[in-house]
């Protein structure tokens, strides 16, 4: 997940390098990411460019995995952890929810799991602080659950925390 948030985020910070970040050029910088990001091919579980691969939970694609990004603040208990976005999601016909981000560690580390996720599994449960929002990058498909919109994270190569 992290070289995909990196060429991305490459191409955020020249558009704000080029246009500056006042709210003058907002417009053409919008622009400018828009037209430079469409024409970024990028396969997920189908053919997209990364301006359509990125989203926040304003915008989701109900019908295709995706990669959605905020901020949000980590819980744990057991091996389960949860990070909330501090943008609601937009869900049709309903009110706007809470969207969440869950990792189930317990199913998806093991002994034979690479170092990578036993170390993001560590970075994750240093995060658990009530006071400590964290910028998130998660891959999959919303869905409805209980208590909001939850991307349920399938494997620890799709989330990337920065």
């Amino acid at each position: 997940m992290q070289p995909l948030v990196e060429v991305r985020n490459a191409v955020l910070a020249e558009g704000y390098e080029l246009f500056g970040r006042d709210h003058l050029h907002e417009v053409k910088r919008n622009e400018w990411f828009k037209k430079n990001l469409k024409q970024m091919p990028l396969t997920l579980d189908d053919d997209t460019n990364y301006d359509d691969a990125f989203r926040t939970p304003r915008y989701i694609n109900w019908n295709n995995d995706r990669i959605y990004h905020g901020k949000g603040v980590v819980t744990g208990l057991d091996g389960c952890y949860k990070i909330t976005s501090e943008i609601a999601a937009k869900v049709p016909n309903l009110a706007d929810i809470q969207f969440f981000v869950k990792i189930n560690t317990s199913v998806l580390l093991n002994q034979n799991s690479p170092r990578s996720h036993h170390a993001l599994c560590q970075r994750l449960n240093d995060l658990c602080q009530p006071d400590k929002t964290i910028k998130w990058y998660a891959y999959g498909r919303p869905a409805i659950g209980g208590r909001g919109c939850d991307v349920i994270v399938d494997s620890l190569d799709y989330i990337y925390i920065k």
